[in-house]
């Protein structure tokens, strides 16, 4: 049995107010991002906001970006499954100057496509990944 979370879920606790205004940026700037850009472009921009990031790997507090970006992507009319908010997530943590890595690859149970962050270089889910594309 396989559990999908979707952008709809309530999160735990409600995301902070300075929290919602990045997450909301983050989120639109996922979405036109993803709409009307290359993703060998969208890899370069990542990899640079990487390089910039002046934090520590493993600074993230993963519970206050999920919350913050759940939140931004109730507004998103549309689709918002992995990578959209995979690209929210990365895009907030780097305005937030918290490093970390945004990984494209392969889940294999099910097989299918998927999109992550990893921070430390360990996924921040409990799948099994294999990344084709690491930020």
């Amino acid at each position: 049995m396989v559990t999908v979370r979707m952008a709809l879920d309530v999160p735990d606790r409600p995301a902070r107010p300075g929290d919602r205004v990045v997450a909301f940026v983050a989120c639109t700037c996922a979405i036109v991002l993803l709409r009307s850009v290359p993703l060998r472009a969208i890899l370069a921009t990542a990899r640079t906001l990487k390089r910039t990031t002046r934090s520590r790997p493993g600074s993230a507090d993963l519970a206050r970006l999920e919350t913050a970006c759940r939140w931004a992507a109730r507004f998103f009319p549309g689709r918002f499954a992995c990578m959209e908010e995979s690209l929210t997530g990365f895009l907030f943590a780097a305005a937030l100057g918290w490093r970390m890595d945004w990984c494209i690859g392969a889940r294999l149970a099910p097989f299918q496509a998927h999109a992550w962050l990893e921070p430390n270089r360990h996924p921040a889910e409990t799948a099994d990944h294999h990344a084709i594309v690491r930020t």
